[in-house]
């Protein structure tokens, strides 16, 4: 028996049952259609235990947790204490989110004047911050080991107004004190902040924690959380509210550990059209045959007689690589350089091994790219992969992938190759740098395609204008030199000419040499941040095409 024959047969009866729940039509509740996440401009999706005041309804999210927008930032607001922060990123798996006071973002010369009061709030300080100590109207001046912030644009005539770390050391002579938290990133240095003002050391932000009903179960069962009258909590379904924190019955609950005792995935195939069942098909055919710990794994699909065409595969629970750069679950402290990384790394293992298999994703992407709890890569979707003939270089294709990722030189010439893997896991690279979407149209003209920005900020010396500032680009020498090289591998996968594209093989090897060690750059900064290339020429090298 064919694997593809064993696929077809061994959950028959599952599915069954399966089809028999799916295919269940639901009427729509209006609390459910109510709670739909909503954006604030540019900011993160709001959901519960958030609501968007005026785009929400209040049992939507608590009282607590009551945000308003603000229109010039397109920025969610919080309010703590009488003081307005700006929301940049909310992680809801992890409870955490990134916020900035309003005044220090928006107003030139921003002079903090109360301590943040977190008291009878949900809210708590996440521990990886520092305080930073902004002190006025000093009568005395700092000995020169001191690093000091002065407030030049603060009425500073006679006393001295200044910040500083570390401010357990000084004395007590100034007329007032605040403390504010500053978001930081391992061990702590203040030789790190050197060159930058007190005001770039206040746009930093922090990130806070709220303690809250989870919503995970719920909202994984289909649902959208919010409270009743009695602000208890309610798991808001298309059918109606549940009682418990799931959208689902028992009968669904018993399917699901019914199949291989685990937790699976179940993709159905809604549009039962000629083009879609071919790839139902050829996804089939391709897993199969794959086994790579950076592969999702495919358990069985339903039978070729079945009314419904449905795959089962391992259950991925972290969402996707696109939901935490930019998605409703981005959080920069919950992904650091070091983590993204090990993602780029495992990804590019990933598509290393279906080159070496002769396969092509064709559709490699963010979305693409599932992650389980510790960060570990599961690559995914292969119904537009394509098994590769063993003699040839390229095939005449029509083009097909997700806008954004389209290697140019297939789009032009309609000719598929490894190298097409290649351009769209540098896109995903880009990604990884800058914490921005493939696609934008937000942006303007030249950068709504993430690669086409990446090109030319490479080539005109400003790849700091487009890192996360969250990685510590500015602040930490390893990462400084790691995302250069990261950096410079990508542009070389974006070369148009597909020649001009290292190999997977080369990109998985260079990646691993500069998680080891950081080498592998041909580009170094100067003094002022801008990315030079030491060696312009290094692209125009023919690379290995093997």
């Amino acid at each position: 028996m064919t694997p593809q024959s064993f696929c077809y047969t061994s959950l028959h009866k599952i599915f069954l049952t399966f089809i028999l729940l799916a295919t269940q039509t639901l009427s729509r509740d209006p609390k459910f259609e109510a709670c739909e996440p909503k954006s604030c401009g540019k900011g993160p999706k709001i959901s519960f235990p958030f609501y968007l005041s005026g785009k929400q309804e209040p049992f939507c999210g608590y009282p607590s947790f009551e945000l308003t927008c603000d229109d010039d930032q397109e920025l969610p607001v919080l309010g703590i204490a009488g003081e307005d922060y700006l929301i940049k990123n909310i992680s809801y798996s992890n409870q955490s989110l990134q916020v900035v006071n309003s005044r220090a973002s928006r107003d030139p010369c921003p002079s903090p004047m109360h301590n943040l009061t977190l008291h009878r709030t949900p809210f708590s300080v996440n521990p990886s911050h520092v305080n930073f100590s902004i002190l006025y109207n000093c009568s005395y001046n700092l000995r020169n080991d001191f690093t000091t912030y002065p407030l030049t644009c603060y009425d500073n005539t006679s006393l001295r107004s200044f910040g500083v770390f570390q401010r357990e050391t000084l004395g007590s002579s100034c007329q007032k004190l605040v403390d504010v938290p500053v978001s930081a990133s391992g061990k702590f240095d203040v030789n790190l902040y050197l060159g930058i003002t007190y005001i770039d050391i206040l746009k930093r932000g922090f990130v806070l924690n709220w303690d809250a009903h989870s919503c995970v179960r719920c909202n994984s069962s289909g649902g959208r959380c919010g409270h009743n009258d009695s602000s208890e909590f309610v798991c808001f379904c298309p059918d109606g509210p549940k009682i418990h924190d799931t959208c689902r019955n028992d009968r669904s609950l018993k399917l699901k550990i019914g199949i291989d005792g685990r937790s699976v995935a179940v993709k159905r195939l809604y549009d039962n059209n000629i083009k879609r069942a071919e790839q139902f098909r050829n996804e089939v055919e391709i897993l199969t045959g794959l086994r790579h710990p950076n592969l999702v794994s495919l358990f069985g699909c339903s039978s070729k007689q079945s009314r419904e065409l449905l795959l089962v595969y391992e259950y991925v629970a972290n969402g996707t690589l696109a939901d935490h750069l930019h998605g409703p679950q981005a959080n920069p402290s919950l992904l650091p350089w070091s983590t993204r990384l090990k993602i780029a790394v495992e990804t590019a293992s990933a598509l290393k091994y279906l080159h070496a298999s002769k396969i092509i994703h064709r559709d490699v992407k963010s979305n693409n790219i599932l992650l389980d709890q510790n960060f570990n890569v599961k690559v995914a979707d292969f119904g537009l992969s394509r098994l590769f003939p063993m003699d040839k270089t390229h095939v005449s294709t029509a083009p097909q992938g997700t806008p954004g990722y389209v290697d140019p030189d297939y789009h032009l010439c309609y000719q598929l190759s490894k190298k097409s893997d290649v351009y769209s896991f540098a896109v995903v690279l880009m990604e990884l740098i800058s914490s921005l979407p493939a696609v934008d149209i937000t942006r303007t003209r030249q950068e709504i395609n993430l690669s086409n920005m990446a090109v030319v900020k490479i080539q005109s010396h400003k790849l700091h204008e487009m890192v996360d500032p969250s990685l510590g680009f500015d602040t930490d020498t390893r990462v400084r030199e790691t995302v250069i090289a990261v950096a410079e591998l990508a542009f070389q996968c974006l070369q148009s000419d597909k020649d001009l594209r290292p190999c997977m093989s080369h990109v998985m090897d260079t990646l691993t040499k500069i998680e080891n060690n950081g080498f592998g750059s041909n580009m170094d900064v100067n003094k002022s941040g801008p990315l030079v290339v030491q060696s312009p020429n290094s692209v125009m090298a023919k690379w290995d095409s093997k």
